[in-house]
């Protein structure tokens, strides 16, 4: 076999595989919140730390502390005030330690009726804001969500189910890195045709 077919061969295998996604996509992960006990955060029993083997990292913003609490099955607030249920919170999504993101996100909160106050938006990887839910759970599917911010309105979280978590896109996404290394041994194979030419 010619050294062009061979590199015409290895050419379009390339431009194939790039065309393939390399991630599996795993079942959904449910989190469940309403097994907490701790009911005062100062006594360190809620980290946020919890779920970082389920991908997921929470943490608290603006001088709030987490709580368990907001009706009759404790589920995971922050309080900005002891008990107060309006505290801010966080979550990241991870692959091992390296940022990830999400395609399907819903979070289900406990008492979501009683103001319905209680506010999430949803991020992508460079910060722009995919979504908002007020006054609801969260039910969300499109563009990969990097993070979520939770603003409690007399309100916890009792669940949280995502799906499609993948590394977070790199600088240069692979298919635009595989086309470059296609298109350049597409090149490099017709040079050694033209050279082949000539000397025959």
């Amino acid at each position: 076999m010619s050294a062009f077919r061979v590199l015409a061969i290895a050419a379009c295998t390339t431009l194939l595989l790039g065309s393939v996604s390399s991630n599996a996509q795993a079942a959904p992960i449910t989190i469940s919140f309403t097994g907490l006990t701790d009911n005062t955060s100062s006594n360190g029993e809620v980290t946020g730390d919890e779920f970082l083997s389920q991908g997921l990292d929470l943490n608290v913003l603006n001088g709030s502390t987490f709580n368990v609490g907001c009706g009759f099955n404790p589920c995971l607030c922050a309080d900005r005030i002891f008990n107060d249920f309006t505290g801010d919170i966080e979550g990241l999504f991870l692959d091992g330690a390296n940022p990830a993101t999400v395609t399907a996100l819903n979070i289900n909160y406990c008492c979501e009726t009683n103001t319905r106050a209680t506010l999430t938006r949803l991020f992508a990887t460079n910060g722009d804001l995919l979504a908002t839910f007020l006054g609801t759970d969260v039910s969300y599917t499109g563009a990969a969500v990097a993070r979520f911010q939770t603003t409690f309105g007399i309100d916890a979280m009792s669940s949280l189910t995502y799906d499609g978590l993948a590394p977070a896109a790199a600088a240069v996404p692979e298919p635009a890195s595989m086309f470059l290394l296609g298109t350049g041994l597409a090149g490099l194979a017709a040079k050694i045709r033209r050279r082949k030419s000539r000397v025959r």
